[in-house]
Order: C-alpha cells, then sequence, then structure tokens
C-alpha cells in the first residue's frame, strides 16, 4: 500500500511540474494571438476609415458646389482646413468613432499631372492630381499601424 501512496504522490508531483512548464507558454500564445487579432481588426478600420475620407474627396472632385471641385483642390490647405467648410469639419462627426479610439489621418493632394503621373506642362493633359491618404492606428503592441491609399482624381467634364 505504501507504493502505490508513493507512485501516486510522484505521479502528482510530474503532472504539476508540467502544467508549471506548459501554461505560461499557453498563456504568452494566448497573449499574440490576442494581440494579433486586435491588430487585424484595427487594421480592417484603417482600411474602413481610409475609404471614407476617400468617397468624400472623390465626391468633392465633381461637385459644383462652392469650394468644391478639381479647382479647389488646388489649394488643398483650404480645402482640407477652412473651418466651416474644410474636408476635416466636414468628416469630424464620421470619424468621430475612429478618433475616440485614437486613430489619425493625413491627406495629401499633388499638383496636377498628366496620365502618366508626372507633370508634362501641358494643360491638356495634365488633369490629374493624385492623393494619399494615410490613417495611423494605435499598435496592440505599442507603436502604430500605418495604411496608406493613394488615388487618382480628375474632374469628369
Amino acid at each position: 500500500m505504501n507504493t502505490r501512496r508513493a507512485s501516486i504522490l510522484i505521479e502528482t508531483i510530474i503532472a504539476v511540474t508540467m502544467l508549471g512548464i506548459a501554461v505560461p507558454v499557453g498563456v504568452s500564445w494566448m497573449q499574440m494571438a490576442a494581440a494579433d487579432r486586435a491588430d487585424a481588426v484595427s487594421s480592417l478600420r484603417a482600411s474602413a476609415m481610409a475609404t471614407s475620407i476617400a468617397e468624400h474627396i472623390i465626391a468633392d472632385s465633381v461637385s459644383s458646389a462652392a469650394g468644391l471641385g478639381m479647382d479647389a483642390m488646388a489649394n488643398a490647405a483650404a480645402y482640407l482646413d477652412t473651418p466651416s467648410t474644410g474636408l476635416r469639419v466636414r468628416l469630424a462627426t464620421l470619424l468621430a468613432p475612429y478618433s475616440a479610439a485614437g486613430f489619425t489621418y493625413e491627406v495629401q493632394i499633388g499638383p496636377l499631372v498628366g496620365p502618366q503621373g508626372t507633370a508634362t506642362g501641358n494643360e491638356e493633359l495634365d488633369v490629374v492630381r493624385r492623393v494619399t491618404i494615410v490613417v495611423r492606428a494605435p499598435g496592440a503592441r505599442g507603436g502604430t499601424l500605418d495604411l496608406s491609399l493613394s488615388l487618382m482624381i480628375t474632374d469628369p467634364a
């Protein structure tokens, strides 16, 4: 009977030791998987945010309203930052949930260029603007996740 008790004690010690080794490894793996999942969700949200901004810029490029259209984009600062009608003001409510989660964005609007992406000096060919939207999201492991979206816009007329 004593040998039976001794073997149960040894088996218990071995099982506890094995659990002591396996649990920290499993918890570490689960933490990495959770961080990867959080980064994937942030990337998806950043993509949705960039798409929303891009859709507004595309709509503005073809608009005939005052302060909009391709001509208005010649002065990127005014188009983006005019206090009551700028793009940032118009997007503030739409992007509020992203901003509350620590997301930021910037928009760069380039000069008129030709179909190859470079200025030709010919007014008939230089009718396209390159717009780049960069969305930054907080990373689960620190740092930021950057998503860049570029598009070419032109006046359909």
